[in-house]
């Protein structure tokens, strides 16, 4: 006997989800009778593919996969290690986390680029004192077209705003392009507390040794406004030295969270 409000239509009984994935009989539409649940490893219809990028997930999943956020296993397409990283997945993108850290662990990060080699706890992903090895940056950066900075995300529930940036490496490439300081590049989109600007021309600054990746927000530089409520030279996304406001998400208390994403969009697959 079928238990009232319990879906069973017999699609799981010949077992099709490979690699320890868990059959889920679906009642709601005649295109889609079961899905899989898989193991971190692998992702797929019916879990058939290994996961070689955070994108992998959503770009295989079924038609029902629901946006999650989690540590996944990749085993890289170039060389087959594996690691573990944090993926975030939308409904048209997906995310992987290549840096994270607490205010109070500023100073670890303050004067690291993207192209210096600065990895912390690199297998282990966490919050407060994460960063991927430069060579792994380097391998995700070849799989990706855009990329993120968000504050505190791991308490706004899969939700960006306030403080983020979205912006495409076509546009400024922080693995590839050097010292910037003060070079102009366009973000699609800039949050800086709840102030959000689109398509805009935006400062940034960076150098081996000396200036994580940031935006100046009260430069003057590239014709950027000032924003509301700003402190002077104040840091937005890293450094975070003397200009730093603290009613920003990233840096309003000593535990609060600066991350840092590597991604990729169906809008921006041609990038």
């Amino acid at each position: 006997m079928v238990t009232p409000g319990v879906c069973y239509n017999g699609c799981c009984r010949s077992q099709p989800c490979m690699n320890g994935g868990t059959c889920v009989e679906r009642c709601h539409s005649p295109l889609e009778k079961f899905t899989c649940e898989c193991q971190n490893r692998y992702t797929g219809r019916v879990c058939e593919k290994r996961i070689t990028e955070c994108f992998d997930i959503r770009k295989y999943a079924s038609p029902s996969y629901v946006e999650r956020s989690k540590i996944f296993v990749l085993a890289r397409s170039d060389n087959g290690q594996e690691i573990s990283v944090y993926c975030s997945i939308f409904a048209n993108s997906s995310w992987t986390l290549v840096e994270s850290f607490a205010f109070v662990n500023n100073l670890h990060y303050r004067s690291k680029a993207f192209f210096d080699e600065a990895s912390q706890t690199p297998t282990a992903p966490n919050w407060s004192h994460y960063r991927l090895s430069l060579e792994m940056m380097k391998y995700l950066r070849s799989k990706t077209t855009i990329f993120s900075a968000t504050c505190s995300f791991e308490r706004k529930n899969n939700r960006i705003r306030p403080d983020f940036v979205l912006a495409t490496f076509s546009e400024f490439d922080p693995m590839k392009q050097g010292t910037t300081l003060g070079s102009c590049f366009k973000a699609l989109v800039l949050n800086i507390r709840g102030h959000e600007f689109t398509n805009q021309k935006i400062p940034i600054w960076q150098q081996r040794n000396r200036y994580h990746p940031h935006i100046d927000g009260s430069s003057g530089y590239c014709g950027f406004p000032l924003v509301p409520g700003s402190v002077g030279s104040e840091d937005s996304f890293g450094y975070y030295r003397s200009g730093v406001n603290r009613a920003s998400t990233c840096v309003n208390n000593d535990s609060a969270t600066t991350n840092w994403w590597f991604g990729n969009s169906f809008e921006f697959m041609s990038l």
